[in-house]
């Protein structure tokens, strides 16, 4: 399923991105309140993820979407 596919089957209404590629930043919105990621973020080593590449929410729900454009990589029987 294609990233457009994706947004128009949950509703663009709903979609919530502050970058211009429609991804969403979580240092961007935290700076915006005067947050740093740094604070939120646990451990010294491995991948932070700052972004999420698809974010939908309402008053009540948020849903984040990481798509993929190969699956190979990945161990089924582990996931």
């Amino acid at each position: 399923m294609q990233r457009l596919e994706i947004i128009n089957k949950i509703g663009e209404k709903y979609h919530v991105g502050n970058l211009e590629n429609g991804e969403f930043s979580y240092p961007k919105a935290l700076k915006v309140v005067g947050k740093n990621i740094k604070d939120y973020q646990r451990g010294e080593e491995g991948t932070k993820h700052d972004y999420a590449d698809i974010r939908f929410e309402n008053d009540r729900l948020v849903i984040i979407f990481e798509t993929k454009n190969r699956f190979s990589k990945w161990d089924k029987e582990k996931i």
